[in-house]
């Protein structure tokens, strides 16, 4: 068989059962530490994935293509390291990343957080809202009343 060039693509995923490296067809511009879009399972869902590394071997005909790179999201050693704590902690891919990524990074679910607000709409006043808070929850009411 022909060599061909294969991504090593961990998924953004907790459950053990996927804590290993799926082969994928590359992307011309994808590179080790890239941040990846890839189809993953019978339904072809896209997935959060990353590059660990880009090998020579014989590419089975099965193999699903990257279909988007998103950017980069591990420098070489953060891959390198990520590597080495899932080895020496004994822990998951995805537990890792969460500790080499910094709150807010975006890579959903590995230390990104949701934020949600609300805004009042125009035509109600701040005083009937607040009193409407007040018999819901007062506590939050009187955080409202200082601010």
């Amino acid at each position: 068989m022909k060599l061909k060039t294969v991504a090593k693509v961990i998924i953004n995923n907790p459950a053990h059962a996927v804590d290993k490296c799926f082969d994928y067809i590359p992307l011309a511009e994808a590179k080790p530490g890239d941040w990846v879009k890839v189809p993953f399972g019978r339904s072809n869902k896209l997935v959060d994935g990353i590059v660990l590394a880009l090998e020579q071997s014989e590419q089975k005909a099965t193999l699903k293509q990257i279909q988007q790179v998103v950017g980069p999201l591990l420098s070489p050693r953060e891959t390198e390291l990520l590597c080495w704590l899932r080895e020496e902690c004994i822990c998951t891919f995805y537990d890792a990343l969460k500790l080499l990524l910094p709150p807010g990074k975006g890579f959903k679910g590995a230390g990104s957080k949701t934020v949600q607000g609300v805004t009042l709409a125009a035509d109600m006043h701040a005083e009937v809202l607040l009193e409407q808070l007040r018999a819901q929850a007062p506590a939050q009411a009187r955080v409202l009343e200082i601010v």
